[in-house]
């Protein structure tokens, strides 16, 4: 039996050799920074395609070499995004132990500058024209390095707002004015009828906290243990509440707000309170 020719290397244009993008279906997690070349900005901006450019920026950043297969093809040594009647080049380059897509260029098809010199030979036209200045391209990665580590730094609160991650305490109000509102109250505050008529329910609200005398708010309690209704006389609004104490502050007392209404509330009423939720 006559020996078997061995298979011919793959050619450069399926599977470029020396390069970072040699493997289609590889599974590539390392970041990928963005270096757009001035000249490339400036002939975005002639296009009006500024916003393309950094669109396909955030999908390589975001995605790597995932992000490169899905935008653009090889014309070898480069590649090439097609975009309108324009094609986007770009290349891999390494800086350090860093990866960084470059964009090069913006060709308007037809032009000769491309159909007559990059496309006969994308090498040879590189040498000449694509001029990379790896101490530019070194800030960008430098730049695009800090904001990475900005946005992982954690955020801190403001001092004046932790108090408000504590847990909730008497303690924290030696007047006795602490008030806690129900899901019932915060959901019925989203209804129109209720949110209209805001005003009157913090007036009684007010005056649960200072038991004032205003003349035109009546406080009274229902038959159901520990609830109390608010019904200002003038306005026809009414609150259910509840006044509790906190396990951790014997004595002082704070304010459960139960549910708004919108019209004196019957016995019927307040027992309906939540029956449906």
């Amino acid at each position: 039996m006559g020996s078997v020719a061995p298979k011919p290397p793959p050619h450069p244009l399926i599977y470029p050799q020396n390069t970072l993008l040699n493997l289609p279906n590889c599974r590539d997690t390392a970041a990928m920074f963005v270096y757009i070349s001035p000249s490339c900005t400036t002939e975005a901006r002639n296009y009006n395609k500024l916003d393309k450019l950094n669109t396909l920026r955030a999908s390589i950043q975001t995605h790597s070499t995932t992000g490169i297969q899905s935008h653009f093809d090889w014309n070898y040594p480069y590649l090439k995004h097609r975009f309108d009647n324009l094609r986007l080049i770009g290349t891999i380059q390494k800086v350090g132990n860093d990866r960084v897509f470059c964009f090069l260029k913006i060709f308007q098809r037809g032009q000769p500058d491309y159909e007559h010199h990059f496309l006969d030979n994308p090498d040879q036209y590189g040498k000449t024209h694509f001029k990379l200045n790896i101490l530019d391209i070194e800030r960008e990665i430098q730049h695009q390095k800090d904001a990475l580590t900005a946005e992982q730094q954690p955020k801190y609160l403001p001092a004046h707002l932790k108090e408000w991650l504590q847990k909730p305490s008497l303690l924290m109000d030696s007047q006795g004015g602490a008030i806690y509102e129900t899901r019932i109250w915060v959901e019925q505050f989203k209804t129109v009828e209720i949110d209209r008529h805001w005003q009157t329910y913090h007036e009684l609200v007010y005056g649960l906290i200072e038991r004032n005398s205003n003349a035109a708010i009546q406080e009274q309690s229902t038959p159901y243990e520990g609830l109390s209704w608010c019904y200002h006389k003038t306005r026809q609004k009414a609150i259910l509440f509840s006044r509790i104490e906190a396990t951790d502050s014997p004595g002082n007392l704070a304010i459960l707000l139960i549910s708004p209404f919108a019209k004196r509330p019957s016995l019927q009423d307040i027992q309906n309170i939540g029956a449906s939720r």
